[in-house]
């Protein structure tokens, strides 16, 4: 059994992983969401990656709303 701390710890780091994969130009479209909803499985809220998709948008200065669709 995965301890479920240890758990949406690592979901919140692989999100942010995949968000600047995919603003770096490194993953794609397709890719990214796999990603995100496997991220949204583990636990983490939809609200959370949409916060996070808006601030690395900022911090990139890209738009990157097309991620922010993702259904788990």
């Amino acid at each position: 059994m995965i301890n479920k701390k240890w758990s949406l710890e690592w979901a919140f780091k692989w999100a942010i992983g995949v968000i600047f994969g995919y603003a770096k130009g490194n993953l794609s479209l397709k890719i990214a969401r796999g990603m995100l909803k496997k991220a949204i499985k583990l636990g983490l809220k939809r609200e959370t990656v949409n916060l996070l998709i808006d601030m690395i948008s900022i911090y990139t200065k890209k738009n990157l709303e097309v991620l922010k669709d993702v259904q788990a």
